[in-house]
């Protein structure tokens, strides 16, 4: 956490077009990043004369290819992380791309979740410089394990911060919410709700915040993007730190609508 902390730069290797997203979910991922932006193998290598920590490319940058950029850093003996950000149909490049050294080539969604992908970036670097390369190589699987296991989960996930706002969601509560990543990373947990259940787990929140308990639970009512209620159980528990303040929450939402319709009509 200190070394992530103490970043003082975080430059990027792309153009216009997507930086800003970039720089938007770097900001909400709780990075204040000093950018540097640049178009060209020349620019970059200027900006190699005093090292970024992180390198963010975008896949569509015409003239300067991810390999390229790697070998560049490899030639200096520069061990930076470069993270490609591209489109569903990159796809086919992400395999190749990853083989050559990249930490990591974000699609989709996942942009969303760019200063987890970062700062993971950052833990694996430092492994590294430690020489511990089994750590490195076992946090690499834990994160594809943590990655597909929360994506591909029956319930819906979400890490939630200490003022109420997503910080990570999966697919499956888009799904029952009927938004995207983007659209709910944008929201706190009470906007989604229903306007009479928004103090539901005020109480239970404090609590949970202040140590008095580990978990809780409840029935409440949330609104989908169409506008129409969606019940849900959910369960919230709480992580933290070394140091023992709290980091966020981990909710899971499971939809009971449907037991609750024939609850009602019985």
């Amino acid at each position: 956490d200190k070394t992530i902390a103490a970043l003082e730069a975080l430059h990027l290797a792309n153009g216009e077009r997507r930086s800003e997203p970039m720089l938007h979910w770097l900001r909400k991922g709780g990075f204040s990043p000093l950018v540097a932006r640049v178009q060209t193998e020349r620019e970059f290598m200027q900006q190699l004369l005093a090292p970024p920590n992180v390198v963010l490319m975008d896949h569509a940058l015409p003239g300067l290819k991810a390999e390229r950029v790697l070998e560049v850093l490899r030639e200096r003996d520069l061990d930076i992380p470069l993270l490609v950000i591209g489109t569903a149909k990159d796809e086919e490049d992400a395999a190749r791309i990853l083989r050559a050294g990249a930490e990591d080539f974000i699609v989709g969604d996942r942009i969303a979740g760019l200063g987890e992908a970062v700062r993971n970036a950052l833990r694996r670097r430092e492994l590294r410089r430690h020489g511990d390369r089994r750590t490195e190589l076992a946090l690499r699987a834990s994160e594809e394990r943590f990655r597909v296991t929360f994506n591909q989960a029956a319930v819906g996930l979400a890490h939630v911060s200490p003022d109420g706002h997503y910080v990570l969601v999966n697919r499956k509560l888009c799904d029952i919410l009927g938004y995207s990543a983007e659209e709910l990373l944008q929201k706190t947990v009470w906007e989604v709700s229903h306007p009479e259940d928004r103090e539901a787990t005020t109480l239970d929140r404090k609590r949970l915040l202040a140590g008095e308990i580990d978990t809780f639970s409840v029935e409440k009512r949330y609104l989908h993007k169409n506008g129409s209620t969606v019940w849900m159980n959910l369960v919230v528990s709480q992580i933290r730190n070394a140091a023992g303040k709290a980091e966020y929450d981990v909710a899971a939402y499971e939809d009971i609508t449907q037991r609750k319709s024939f609850e009602e009509a019985l």
